[in-house]
């Protein structure tokens, strides 16, 4: 393992400069602008860890009402997606619905097919203002793009005046996870969300519940539970740097810290996030004390 791939992973702190976690990946077929669309993937993760201005967010949400997002796909997909996008692009809504629900029949990629919900979602938000059909393609959503369609769900509801709803399914997200740490931004989530729309006593009912349900015992096993997990990843990172043949393995490992760190930053998991990064540069220095 090359000693400044390493440090690479600690000198960016996790900033999210990895491509191949993002659904905003070219697509090799499209022959587009790739900055511009790296740029617009990296201001939605900002988007939905609060880390974006109003001027930013205007001009992300008038890009995204005529693009759709990309991954990695065969030609025969990318072409569904390009008919979509030029129709998105005419302001016909339906065909661009209609050409992603031909690329998802067509494909049997589960990363393409989870991409696919995720577009359809955004053509009934954005250019149909259509909110059940786009909540029932959100719904849809896995992986690494949960965190976008989660945001854009709550959002969506506290926008067209639904906060019931919006806090039905904040309880329906928290009881389908395990982890403490999701359900806890999951809450401040909601509770932020009333703030912006001025519903503060729906918010005061959101924080009061936190309090109830999560004691300083419980934020102090989550951040060290963070630790252990990113010290034993720190751990096989180490022990596969001093096999020979271990570059592969080591890499994938450095990659895997680093979705892990991106996963508690786009769930707003904070204490955990500070936690996970603080032992990782902790084992990073004792694997390279000089540096």
């Amino acid at each position: 393992m090359r000693c400044g791939c390493v440090l690479a992973v600690v000198a960016a702190a996790f900033l999210l400069q990895d491509r191949v976690a993002r659904a905003g990946e070219p697509d090799p077929w499209a022959n587009e602008q790739a900055d511009v669309r790296e740029r617009m993937a990296e201001l939605s993760e900002a988007e939905v860890a609060g880390e974006i201005g109003q001027e930013e967010l205007a001009d992300l949400n008038a890009y995204w009402a005529s693009h759709l997002r990309r991954r990695p796909m065969n030609a025969v997909e990318s072409a569904h997606y390009s008919i979509a996008e030029l129709q998105l692009q005419a302001g016909k809504g339906e065909p661009a619905v209609a050409a992603l629900e031909k690329a998802l029949q067509a494909s049997q990629d589960p990363e393409v097919r989870n991409l696919t919900h995720f577009n359809i979602a955004e053509v009934y938000r954005r250019r149909l203002v259509q909110p059940e059909k786009a909540l029932g393609q959100y719904r849809q959503v896995t992986g690494d793009l949960r965190f976008q369609a989660r945001h854009y769900m709550l959002t969506m509801l506290a926008e067209t005046g639904k906060p019931e709803q919006a806090a039905k399914l904040l309880d329906e997200l928290a009881a389908s996870t395990k982890e403490k740490g999701e359900q806890l931004a999951l809450l401040h989530r909601l509770a932020n969300l009333y703030k912006q729309f001025k519903l503060d006593d729906q918010a005061l009912t959101i924080y009061q519940r936190i309090t109830k349900e999560f004691a300083p015992a419980d934020v102090k096993q989550m951040c060290d539970a963070a630790a252990r997990e990113a010290q034993e990843m720190i751990d096989r990172l180490a022990a596969a740097r001093r096999k020979e043949d271990g570059e592969e393995a080591a890499e994938r490992l450095e990659e895997q810290l680093h979705r892990r760190a991106r996963e508690f930053r786009l769930a707003n998991r904070w204490d955990e996030f500070k936690a996970f990064n603080d032992a990782v540069a902790r084992g990073m220095e004792k694997l390279h004390p000089k540096e």
